[in-house]
């Protein structure tokens, strides 16, 4: 291996990754291990080196200049130069504080160190392009090593620590030549009845009456004026500068993830109205606004949430006070006017926000011990009980959402397919549309094929969301060369899946995250329990919500219309909060935040899993009880991850990432009620599955030879069992069993 590289190590005291072809790493724990010289120079088939960014490299960041963007060699010369020029204009001393090198593909990498960095960051595109020109290296990326590439500034050796007021300034620079601005989003045209006379609509009106740093001016403060446009920045922020207003257009752009407003986008009066009074569905600001005087006049009303909210229903076990009031009062407002299943609605929400996070966080345990936020439910009831639309009132959003993803996949494929069958003549006249991506969340009806490919393109994850479970499980060996078995315990525990099949080839999935929730019937999930299901531990990771519900009568309450757009909102809110924190490295994986106990919380965590240790280890706990509580433990931390997520989700003045008291004690109600539900339910399942062992080991022996074995067994089954295990009628069972 290069000695200047092990110089680089050694000096700068980073981390060094070994590359492969097609920069693949060898090290496939790099984010988190820092290799040593020894065992850098193990790594014989390395073809180059990367600069491992982030704290683990003592602040490294780079900026990374993609020159190809640009279509012609005088662009990219015009544009490096303007970017450096720009540079160095604003920051003191600039070619004495950074390194500069450039890369195979006649970019530029710009390299510091510095106290303040974060994740990967795209900063600027070029109108025109999907591609970012500019972008960041930071926590979790890394950037590849060219030792002759030198081209201005420092040396790699010679990396030193930048201000944090320096930093901000090269972000801002780098941000500000973004030419990328979606546009402003307006509500649906509403009737024309209710329209003005002259025309003029509500949002249109208040954009042109309104100040636009008027409706911010609690929120940021403005760092300078300049000809064009006046720099602002967040409160509290501790970059130099969060966006600017532009004071042609009375609109403000940010760059600064770290707000409810959109980033790298023109923003109107209207829309952070829109945000910030009707939790952003334009469509009830536009009414709201009319109903102020800009324009025709909608009712609407905001709606109030109670400051004390009991449990939903007297009878009910799911533990629904782990959530905040809001979507308690949601629950509540439900089951007294719908009929709906508090149980299952709140099992609903656990799965919502499991899927909402996937990849994106994830909890420390301790050092070396990571977790995400899988779960498995099942929603148990008998026909009619209303487990499908308990748990449509808590998914409906999601599914909407993922409805609209799946009609703009359908058109884009469509024009994909289209342009791809066109002759290399009329492919001349038409711009080449880019390769469709799939960003379907949701899955119902769906082969593990099928699925590997969706989460492929979507390495957040993908919930899966069906009305009876009973397909999936029975799904899981379809295959004559392998168990998809294998692929759900994968998947459940965290681990990366591979697989090799004839009809689709190789698959190769990171990380995935696969959430799922379902109804089931009792007696279907009893036929659920074989032996290969028990063994594997699938059985216990399944969580089986199964409250008394009975059929409630109908009443003439309605549920209010303020409260259903609150939620939806809410849902929708959530996504966004999600896209907000998501972390995705240069190979396209989620890199997960991650979630720490504070001294309290870990505390209570520690109690209460030496607490479920020491009844599996006690003589006197029951064999079905030992064999769930383990994957309770597991339970627990993903319990207390995902209500802290739903409390910050609500509370954004809550730290995301720090795990305290109130979450663990939210997590050990929930393990309380699905470890009650999984052992209430253990032994009728072990039962019916004795009960179709022992007709199978009858063999070819009549239908009173069938029922005389079960008999003689003493097993506990009803005649309606027995009659279905054999096939025959209950009148038959019974004519035998006088007999």
């Amino acid at each position: 291996m290069n000695n200047y590289i092990l110089k680089i190590r050694h000096e700068l005291d980073v981390s060094i990754l070994p590359v492969g072809a097609n920069k693949i790493p060898l090290n496939k724990k790099w984010q988190s291990v820092k290799l040593t010289s020894q065992e850098l120079e193990s790594y014989t088939n390395a073809t180059n080196y990367g600069l491992v960014c982030g704290h683990i490299s003592g602040g490294i960041e780079a900026i990374d200049v993609d020159l190809k963007v640009l279509d012609t060699k005088e662009e990219r010369d015009i544009y490096e130069k303007d970017l450096l020029d720009y540079l160095s204009d604003n920051v003191d001393n600039f070619y004495k504080k950074v390194a500069i090198y450039r890369t195979l593909n006649n970019g530029l990498h710009i390299i510091y160190k510095a106290e303040n960095i974060e994740g990967n960051q795209k900063l600027a595109k070029v109108k025109g392009k999907s591609e970012a020109v500019i972008e960041t290296r930071g926590i979790g990326g890394y950037v590849q090593i060219y030792p002759d590439f030198h081209h201005r500034g420092l040396k790699y050796e010679g990396i030193a620590k930048i201000t944090n007021e320096d930093r901000s300034i090269l972000i801002e620079c780098c941000k500000s030549l973004n030419e990328e601005v979606k546009e402003e989003i307006k509500p649906k045209e509403t009737k024309k009845e209710t329209l003005q006379d002259d025309g003029i609509k509500p949002w249109d009106d208040y954009n042109s009456r309104t100040n636009v740093f008027d409706l911010i001016s609690n929120e940021f403060t403005i760092v300078r004026q300049l000809a064009n446009y006046t720099l602002i920045k967040r409160n509290g922020a501790e970059s130099l500068t969060s966006g600017k207003i532009f004071h042609d257009t009375n609109s403000i752009y940010l760059h600064s993830t770290g707000t409810r407003y959109d980033a790298e986008k023109r923003i109107f009066p209207f829309e952070i109205y829109t945000i910030q009074n009707h939790n952003g569905d334009f469509t009830t600001a536009s009414k709201d606004l009319y109903d102020k005087g800009f324009g025709t006049r909608f009712e609407s009303k905001k709606y109030e949430f109670k400051e004390e909210v009991k449990e939903p229903v007297k009878e009910n076990n799911f533990p629904i006070d782990v959530f905040p009031k809001q979507l308690q009062l949601y629950v509540k407002e439900n089951t007294e006017k719908l009929g709906l299943v508090a149980d299952f609605m709140g099992s609903a929400l656990l799965w919502t926000a499991s899927t909402v996070i996937g990849n994106s966080l994830n909890i420390q345990i301790k050092k070396g011990w990571l977790d995400n936020c899988t779960v498995w439910i099942a929603c148990v009831a008998s026909a009619g009980v209303g487990k499908s639309p308990s748990i449509g009132g808590i998914t409906k959003t999601l599914e909407k959402l993922n409805q609209k993803e799946q009609k703009l996949f359908a058109k884009e494929e469509k024009k994909f397919l289209e342009y791809k069958g066109l002759d290399k003549e009329e492919k001349k006249y038409q711009d080449a549309p880019k390769d469709p991506v799939n960003k379907q969340f949701l899955a119902n009806d769906i082969t593990l094929e099928a699925l590997t490919g969706l989460l492929a393109q979507n390495p957040n994850g993908v919930g899966v969301l069906k009305d009876e479970l009973n397909g999936w499980v029975q799904d899981m060996n379809k295959y004559r060369d392998g168990s998809d078995l294998s692929f759900w315990l994968t998947s459940f525990n965290g681990g990366s899946y591979s697989s090799n099949r004839k009809t689709s080839g190789n698959t190769f999935v990171d990380s995935p995250f696969v959430p799922v929730i379902g109804g089931i019937q009792p007696s279907i999930l009893s036929d659920l329990a074989t032996s290969e299901r028990q063994e594997s531990g699938f059985m216990d990771r399944l969580l089986l919500s199964h409250p008394n519900a009975t059929v409630n009568k109908f009443n003439d309450d309605e549920l209010d219309e303020d409260l259903i757009d609150w939620y939806s909102g809410y849902v929708r809110g959530i996504i966004e909060q999600v896209k907000g924190i998501i972390n995705i490295n240069s190979e396209g994986e989620v890199v997960p935040l991650i979630a720490t106990f504070n001294p309290e919380a870990k505390a209570e965590y520690k109690r209460i899993f030496n607490e479920i240790t020491d009844t599996q280890n006690s003589d006197d706990s029951d064999e079905k009880l030992k064999s769930v509580l383990p994957k309770m433990k597991i339970y627990l931390g993903r319990f207390a991850l995902i209500t802290r997520f739903v409390r910050w989700s609500l509370d954004t003045e809550i730290e995301l990432l720090q795990i305290d008291k109130q979450d663990v004690l939210n997590a050990e109600k929930l393990v309380r009620y699905f470890t009650n539900n999984a052992t209430s339910n253990k032994k009728s399942s072990k039962e019916s599955f004795n009960l179709k062992e022992i007709i199978r080991r009858s063999g070819e022996l009549s239908t009173k030879g069938k029922i005389k074995a079960v008999l003689d067994s003493g097993i506990n089954a009803t005649q309606k069992q027995i009659a279905q295990e054999i096939g025959v009628s209950v009148r038959t069972v019974l004519r035998y069993l006088k007999k």
